[in-house]
């Protein structure tokens, strides 16, 4: 494609992160969902004021950059594409990817904000890595990582091409093809292929339109704010047979504004007994409306992931879905079943850039440790458990729920700085125990009483009264200061001495 034609396919990507006057909701009928999404979402020119001014300073000069692996392009990879786009950016850049397998493991950094990865529709390049949690960890063995804001990618497949683990295991066996982290993304027309953990929707404002997503278990995972909007779920048969189950939503407090909203989709696939979500954390919230649901969803659609108090905390939801899986009648009793009032945050919650507000949610720091949610047992079609399975967290490196944001530790120089400032922190640590062990000795010699006191220092009495009472609850509480009473009481004695008390 020329790039005159680029920017003008390219046009439509960018109109799926502009906001949205979200006062109309999805409309019931599917067949009307594309009227209603080209009638609300206007170009960016036609947007005026409510579009951040970023985002107009950024779309008013775009640049394209070709990617071609068998010549005519600026470059013959992904990665170097990327790698060009200078720390800082501040414009679009659409870089148009030819046809053709990329096997490579792609990474967009959080100072690179406004990338759109853009193929052909009529024929999609094809991103594929078969990065493991075993040898990344979980949520750094994702084919494509995208953490800058405003990231768009359409008409691509991409996927992990890492085998289905042997015999069902999931330990170390977690690959993810596409990690979303940036705020304000939209995936439009693209296929992400996986087994476990496939898409980690991590954090931040993020609209799919158009996509497919397949996987075996927790194979949508995350703190992310999402719309899914005609989005269909395909669920995998696991090697051995064995529990599948598509969301893993990562809220951590019924406080935090994130969620996972599913709208005119389908859910098909080659298992059985799916669930559609299972507490993974203490409040996911998930909603499935208008959904096609197959025969491959667990009658009781839900779980609470054997920690029956999380049945009191989760926010699962349907609205009039259909199929043989929708059958509400064995529904877990935690499943709300909405009213068309409840459903109307779920059928308007388009991510936006400046009316929706940013998730509190945050993963910040990824622990390289195992962490067990899920153990001992299986569903079967009874809904019975099989004592066979041993299932690890789909993202066991994955920490919600922090504030700030810091630099994902992924390179060789990030994990050695990282390892010496934990070696830092150890010895700082060592000398802290030290001296407090030196605090307690100065503390068995002192002695202080207030006799003694009154009878060391010739002081006023209201001087007395607030120092013996620094005193006792210092006593009381073994305050942190403790180690500065031998040098106040220096200081008094040298004070008292100049009489100037």
């Amino acid at each position: 494609m020329e790039n005159s034609d680029v920017y003008a396919v390219i046009c439509i990507s960018i109109l799926l992160i502009a906001p949205v006057i979200v006062s109309q909701q999805i409309p019931a009928d599917k067949r009307q969902v594309n009227a209603w999404f080209e009638g609300i979402i206007k170009p960016v020119k036609e947007r005026g004021n409510s579009l951040d001014p970023e985002l107009i300073q950024a779309e008013s000069n775009p640049k394209v950059i070709k990617v071609r692996q068998g010549g005519g392009g600026e470059f013959n990879s992904i990665k170097k594409a990327i790698e060009s786009v200078p720390l800082g950016n501040t414009k679009r850049v659409i870089i148009s990817i030819g046809p053709g397998v990329y096997k490579e493991k792609i990474k967009i950094e959080r100072g690179k904000p406004f990338i759109t990865l853009l193929g052909d529709p009529k024929n999609m390049p094809n991103l594929t890595f078969g990065g493991t949690a075993k040898e990344y960890g979980t949520v750094n063995s994702a084919t494509l990582i995208a953490e800058s804001n405003y990231f768009v990618a359409a008409n691509l497949n991409i996927v992990n091409s890492a085998p289905k683990p042997e015999g069902g295991k999931t330990v170390g066996g977690q690959a993810v093809a596409l990690r979303v982290s940036g705020d304000r993304s939209a995936i439009y027309n693209c296929n992400i292929y996986g087994f476990q953990d496939t898409l980690c929707d991590d954090k931040g404002n993020h609209f799919f339109k158009d996509c497919h997503v397949s996987g075996t278990v927790d194979f949508i995972f995350g703190s992310g704010k999402s719309l899914y909007l005609n989005t269909d779920i395909f669920v995998e048969k696991r090697e051995g047979g064995g529990f599948t189950v598509i969301t893993a939503q990562a809220r951590e407090s019924s406080s935090e504004d994130t969620g996972y909203s599913f709208v005119h989709g389908s859910i098909t696939g080659t298992a059985s007994n799916s669930f559609l979500g299972r507490a993974w954390r203490s409040n996911p919230r998930v909603v499935f409306a208008y959904t096609d649901m197959s025969k491959v969803v667990n009658p009781a659609g839900w779980t609470h992931n054997r920690f029956p108090e999380r049945a009191k905390t989760v926010y699962y939801g349907e609205y009039k879905c259909k199929g043989p899986g929708a059958n509400p009648s064995k529904r877990e009793p935690f499943v709300k079943q909405l009213s068309g009032a409840e459903v109307l945050p779920f059928l308007t919650h388009v991510t936006g850039l400046t009316i929706i507000p940013r998730t509190s949610a945050r993963m910040d720091q990824y622990e390289e440790q195992e962490h067990e949610v899920y153990g001992g047992e299986i569903p079967d079609e009874e809904g019975e458990m099989d004592a066979e399975f041993d299932m690890t967290a789909g993202a066991e490196d994955y920490q919600g729920n922090d504030q700030g944001l810091q630099q994902d530790p992924s390179s060789s120089k990030d994990l050695e700085d990282m390892k010496k400032r934990l070696r830092e922190i150890e010895e700082e640590a060592g000398a802290l125990r030290e001296m407090q062990a030196k605090v307690e000795k100065e503390m068995g010699a002192v002695q202080v009483s207030r006799k003694a006191i009154q009878s060391l220092l010739p002081l006023p009495k209201a001087f007395h009264a607030c120092f013996l009472s620094s005193l006792w609850l210092w006593e009381g509480s073994k305050v942190q200061a403790a180690h500065e009473i031998p040098a106040v009481l220096r200081w008094i004695t040298h004070q008292t001495q100049k009489q100037q008390f």
